[in-house]
């Protein structure tokens, strides 16, 4: 085994680590509900916190990317994760409860940004997709969390000493594969914010942005909203309601540990449009159908559609030569989650749950359309008439979303992985 597939090898870890310990705490939601005694407005301020620890550990961990190696800031992450999963699960009280959860939620956003810059990295030095597959090791990790989760309450023990042992190993694992991040990965010291990364272009910056928060805010209602749909409006009784979420989640997980595979095979740009439209259909069984099956299969399209999207705009993100575009990206991501759920309870409210559905609907079709435009002889540049270079090969995305890093020929900026 070379060493950058032992640092891919490392990169992988590192998402399923981040996964576990992320689905640790979700796992633990009604259990602190029950606990402090939360209602549903408490709570809701409870969930907050996490996004707010997300958004402030933004600055700061690019400030530690720009003189430490991403596996060390992702050793960083995972050990403030660790410590927030122990605070809050031991909190007799609720202010140390919303600490624990803003400590969490600063330690995800700093693996998050680490280990999302260094598969980026890793993926431009093989030559080859694996975003997806990274991301797919998150989405195992959450999966095997909530499954520890439920091992733990099964058999009576401790969540103290459980999440405590559970933390150590991953702090542990995570250390003892930095020399695979050092030799392969990063350089000892990135360049400073006022040197060349300051000056680097944006072009392509928004596009990469608006279709990172279609895919987060589709991703955010879905996570929030499916359940309830699922009984309310496909009339699914109460212990079949939560399959739709359960659908969507182990079809997303499937979608991305195939994703690299995909994106070989067909190219970032139609596997782009082609995740969107898929996406676009699920929703649009759930609106036109009824019944529990059909409910189902509508959440496991939308499950597969989406399941590319964030992967790939992840990769687009990572190779652009300006670094605000994966901050930007990850914010955008944080702020979607957040805001996507609340923006549909307001919706709902209004015009009912069914009709509301049309958001997702529609910010679907809107990155279908987005991805359309990429291929363009307009946005290519070319001659008005004139096959562009995306026509001509649709696996190069980045003459569309990214501009040329500063010192190399336009050849060797395109985003594919084909040589």
């Amino acid at each position: 085994m070379t060493e950058l597939h032992r640092a891919r090898t490392a990169t992988w870890l590192l998402f399923l680590f981040n996964g576990i310990l992320f689905a640790s705490w979700a796992a633990q939601i009604p259990r602190m509900t029950e606990r402090h005694d939360l209602n549903h407005q408490t709570l809701g301020v409870m969930l907050l916190l996490m996004t707010l620890g997300n958004l402030l550990a933004i600055r700061p961990t690019n400030a530690a990317l720009r003189r430490m190696t991403t596996g060390q800031v992702g050793l960083i992450g995972i050990s403030v994760m660790s410590a927030g999963l122990l605070l809050l699960t031991i909190a007799p009280t609720v202010p140390l409860l919303m600490g624990g959860i803003l400590v969490l939620g600063a330690g995800f956003a700093a693996t998050d940004l680490g280990m999302n810059r260094a598969g980026a990295r890793l993926e431009e030095a093989l030559g080859t997709p694996i975003m997806s597959g990274l991301h797919g090791a998150f989405s195992v990790g959450i999966m095997a969390g909530a499954g520890l989760f439920a091992l733990i309450v099964s058999q009576n023990v401790g969540l103290l000493p459980a999440f405590a042992g559970l933390g150590a190993l991953c702090i542990a694992l995570t250390a003892a594969l930095l020399p695979l991040h050092q030799r392969t990965l990063d350089p000892a010291v990135n360049p400073p914010e006022d040197g060349p990364s300051r000056a680097a272009p944006s072009r392509g910056i928004p596009l990469i942005l608006t279709l990172g928060l279609c895919a987060a805010l589709i991703e955010g209602l879905i996570n929030d909203w499916s359940t309830l749909y699922m009984g309310d409006v496909l009339g699914s009784s109460e212990q079949a309601a939560p399959l739709g979420l359960a659908a969507f989640g182990l079809m997303m997980t499937v979608g991305r540990l195939i994703g690299d595979g995909l994106t070989r095979a067909f190219g970032p740009v139609i596997l782009g449009t082609l995740g969107s439209l898929m996406t676009a259909a699920g929703l649009g069984l759930l609106l036109k159908g009824q019944g529990e099956a059909v409910g189902l299969g509508g959440f496991a399209l939308v499950g597969l559609g989406i399941s590319v999207l964030a992967p790939l705009m992840f990769s687009a993100a990572g190779r652009h030569p300006n670094p605000a575009a994966m901050t930007g990206l990850i914010t955008v991501f944080y702020c979607g989650f957040l805001v996507g759920p609340a923006v549909m309870g307001l919706l709902s409210a209004a015009v009912g749950l069914h009709l509301a559905f049309v958001l997702p609907l529609a910010l679907a079709v809107l990155s279908a359309a987005l991805w359309t435009v990429l291929k363009t002889p307009v946005q290519d540049g070319g001659p008005s008439g004139a096959p562009s270079e995306l026509e001509r090969h649709p696996q190069r995305l980045h003459t569309e979303l990214l501009p040329a890093p500063q010192g190399r020929e336009d050849k060797d900026a395109v985003l594919s992985h084909h040589p």
